[in-house]
């Protein structure tokens, strides 16, 4: 394409060259990224790089034991994509015990998607603890297995698996019930003819179930048409429950310093560009009315998440819509830099300040450095206040504040308040 843009504007060929290459580069990057060998470092055993993974797999059980509580808002993400009528539909099926929810849920487990109980895969690609290169110690593999069984302990994976089968389902009814494609067909891969090609197969191998098609495509006899089937709606359910992917992160990202600042961040972006930008260049009616109550459940995450660490919720309007728009994921990065600006200025430019709600909860725990470096950095900040009470002598609350968050598990939503009244005791 950029030589036959070349050959048609000979004047602009040098300005050309430049963008082919850099998009070249990035095409590259992700292909790299997906066989997980972008910036893999020369020597994976190196201390620097394991002791990376180690952090970034401590902040993982230290700081992430509220994830589903944060994950409320993504009922509304749902609501988004197939509208409010067939994603309680859904619902409904489930909580009659009815057999298309057992068929639909089977055979998304087929498609290799809502195994999130087993795999843990949404969990660690939204805590950047996705892979790893170098030989490990004992003490590293069994830290990467608790990572691994962390997510049930905060039933994030449970939350995952039930949500992810529960779109698979609308996802693959809607295109079973296609006989050509539409807009959101076509951005999952599937034109005219292959969605005639998928009736076909249907017609042979597929079943109706109490309202919903299931197609049965583990057995389906034509290899490319179930593999643009199962591809369309892996996609689809990794864009509706947004699982962060190799296109959501900036390139820096994947540097060994990279991770370490960017640990945690990956769901934000990923869910700016899959839900906010995706859903206002579709245009549709039930994004926006989606898009309300994704703000309404993430000031509710707001209010609950407060409530369990203790702290006061400020329930005038102001507050809530910030919190909600900053809970809900839908301004992405522009909050981030929001709420590290807030942090860094210590309240008095932002937001907040301006809206005269005070500072952004998400960041609450966080201090000014691990606000602009990431958790890893925030943990280390930690450790240095715990040092100092231990060498002054002067244990206060600050170093046993800190103490506390360093605790694995510390914010588990059934183990945090139970840690609150023991910090409290204790101050």
């Amino acid at each position: 394409e950029y030589t036959g843009l070349m050959q048609a504007n000979p004047a602009d060929q040098v300005r050309l060259q430049k963008l082919m290459k850099r998009d070249e580069q990035d095409v590259m990057a992700m292909r790299d990224r997906l066989l997980g060998t972008y910036k893999m470092p020369d020597n994976p055993s190196n201390t620097f790089v394991r002791a990376g993974n180690v952090l970034r797999n401590v902040n993982y059980v230290t700081k992430l034991g509220g994830m589903t509580v944060s994950a409320i808002p993504d009922l509304a993400r749902a609501v988004m994509v197939n509208g409010f009528s067939k994603t309680f539909r859904n619902y409904g099926k489930w909580l009659s015990r009815s057999p298309a929810w057992k068929a639909g849920k089977e055979e998304m487990r087929k498609m290799g998607t809502a195994l999130d109980i087993v795999l843990s895969d949404r969990s660690r690609a939204i805590a950047d603890i996705a892979d790893g290169f170098s030989q490990r110690s004992a003490l590293e593999s069994g830290l990467d297995y608790t990572t691994g069984k962390f997510g049930n302990l905060t039933l994030m994976n449970q939350w995952n698996d039930f949500h992810k089968a529960l779109n698979g389902i609308n996802t693959a009814d809607l295109i079973l019930n296609s006989t050509k494609s539409t807009p959101r067909l076509a951005k999952l891969g599937i034109d005219d003819n292959m969605a005639a090609r998928i009736q076909q197969q249907f017609a042979a191998h597929g079943k109706t179930v109490d309202g919903l098609k299931i197609g049965n495509s583990s057995v389906w006899d034509d290899p490319i048409v179930r593999s643009a089937f199962e591809s369309a709606v892996v996609k689809d359910v990794n864009n509706t429950i947004v699982t962060p992917g190799i296109g959501d992160k900036p390139l820096w990202s994947s540097s060994q310093t990279g991770k370490m600042v960017f640990q945690f961040k990956s769901f934000i972006f990923g869910s700016y560009n899959r839900s906010t930008v995706g859903g206002i260049h579709a245009g549709e009616a039930q994004f926006y009315y989606g898009l309300g109550l994704q703000i309404m459940l993430g000031a509710m995450t707001y209010a609950i998440k407060n409530s369990l660490a203790g702290r006061d919720v400020d329930y005038s309007p102001e507050k809530l819509v910030l919190e909600g728009i900053d809970r809900s994921g839908v301004l992405g990065p522009l909050m981030e830099f929001n709420n590290t600006l807030e942090k860094v200025s210590a309240g008095s430019l932002g937001l907040g300040p301006t809206f005269g709600t005070g500072t952004q909860s998400r960041y609450a725990s966080r201090n000014a450095i691990g606000s602009i470096l990431g958790p890893s950095f925030d943990s280390m900040g930690k450790l240095s206040d715990i040092a100092t009470g231990i060498l002054s002598g002067d244990f206060d609350d600050k170093a046993i504040h800190s103490t506390r968050q360093l605790i694995p598990g510390q914010n588990l939503f059934w183990i945090a308040p139970i840690l609150n009244k023991v910090e409290s005791n204790l101050d």
